[in-house]
């Protein structure tokens, strides 16, 4: 995994954990408030309960103001939580667009590298085929030279016969040989 990858996931990662420490918060607190209400209900059962009604209508009044208190809490822990919930979103769209962006990157990079390794292959192949041509012109160089040496030994060859026949001729005699 590439390194602004890696990077990406551990804020995404770190993100995302932050989301859940706070829902769970959130969801402890509302758990503390539902057992709250269950209290105040419990509360108002009494009342009814009891015989005196001043007495309840008071505590009627207490719980009420408990209630309307336990739900204002509600409604702020709920607009906690979806704060938390939009920001962990929005960040976690940043990292979204910056791994989309990491590997678009990644992706033209490996596209190069196939490019570059291709024009590599065809370099090599003409590399190749001038080097048979190379070894095939120095081997038919060799073949000439070859073929000059044989003819150079057979002009010596006819050469020294050709001397040795003009010695040994009987016009020529020793006043040839004087004028050389």
């Amino acid at each position: 995994m590439s390194r602004p990858l890696q990077e990406t996931a551990t804020v995404l990662a770190s993100s995302a954990s932050q989301i859940l420490a706070a829902t769970t918060q959130q969801a402890s607190g509302a758990t503390e408030t539902s057992a709250a209400v269950t209290e105040t209900v419990a509360t108002v059962d009494e009342v009814a309960q009891t015989a005196e009604v001043k007495g309840l209508a008071e505590q009627s009044k207490r719980a009420t103001v408990e209630v309307r208190r336990i739900l204002g809490e509600i409604q702020r822990a709920t607009g906690a939580a979806v704060m938390t919930t939009e920001e962990g979103t929005k960040q976690v769209g940043t990292v979204a667009r910056q791994v989309r962006d990491a590997v678009g990157e990644a992706a033209q990079a490996a596209a190069q590298i196939v490019a570059s390794a291709g024009q590599q292959t065809v370099g090599m192949s003409q590399i190749r085929q001038a080097m048979a041509n190379i070894h095939e012109a120095t081997q038919q160089n060799l073949a000439s030279t070859r073929q000059a040496e044989r003819a150079a030994q057979d002009l010596d060859r006819l050469g020294r016969r050709l001397l040795a026949l003009v010695q040994q001729s009987p016009a020529t005699g020793d006043g040839a040989r004087s004028r050389d």
